[in-house]
Parts: C-alpha cells; structure tokens; sequence
C-alpha cells in the first residue's frame, strides 16, 4: 500500500510561468501522477479521480508541451485546427524524452517547483 502526499509547484521557462504543459511524477514499474499546468505555470499532481498527489519516494519527473492528456473532469485541451501544423515540442529532451528531473516527494504537503530554460547551458 503506498503512502500519498499532496504536490503542487510551478513550472518556469526561461525564467517565465509555462502554461499547458504536462507534468508526470513516476517510478519504475508503479503507475504515474500528473497535472497540467495553468497560465502561471501552476500544476497540481493527481494519480485517479480519487487520488490526489503522489505516491512517497524518489520519482523521475517529465514535462513536457505536446502531450495526449488523459481524460480529466476541469481540463479542456486545446481545439483541433484542421490544416494547423502539427505541434512541436518547446522542451529540451533533457525535461521528457532523455530526463534527467527527479523529485523526491515527502510526508505532508510537497511544493515542487521546476525552472527550465530553452537551452542547454540554462542561460537566457
């Protein structure tokens, strides 16, 4: 059975709030928590619709823009433009594909905040 800890933050691009990305807390062979973040970079993790936060431990984190949300109560994705290009990734491989974020969430509440930048020597 595992123990669960509330986990908001917020998430910076280059040192502004990145709105509409994806967070995911997991663990090697346990499901994942997520939210989404809002338009000052906010998320909240949820695991179900009756589980909020994340499980306790060392997790691997991913962000990242272009993602398939899962079906959430509260979140409208963006509308489907018919001839738009496809969407790019904004993230270095470094923040999803290729991560190297980890967190170790705690008992009690956890603010994990991530400051990322557009590149890979993390200057503006």
């Amino acid at each position: 059975m595992f123990e669960w800890a509330p986990v908001t933050g917020r998430v910076t691009l280059d040192g502004t709030p990145l709105p509409n990305a994806m967070v995911t807390f997991s663990e090697a062979g346990y499901s994942s928590s997520w939210g989404i973040t809002d338009s000052d970079g906010r998320y909240e993790l949820t695991f179900d619709q009756k589980q909020n936060g994340a499980a306790i431990g060392k997790k691997s984190v991913v962000i990242r823009t272009v993602f398939s949300p899962p079906e959430i109560s509260g979140y409208t994705p963006p509308p489907v433009v018919e001839g738009a290009p496809e969407p790019v990734e904004k993230l270095l491989p470094i923040y999803h594909n290729k991560t190297t974020l980890t967190a170790n969430v705690v008992a009690g509440p956890n603010e994990i905040n991530f400051e990322l930048y557009s590149t890979p020597q993390g200057q503006y």
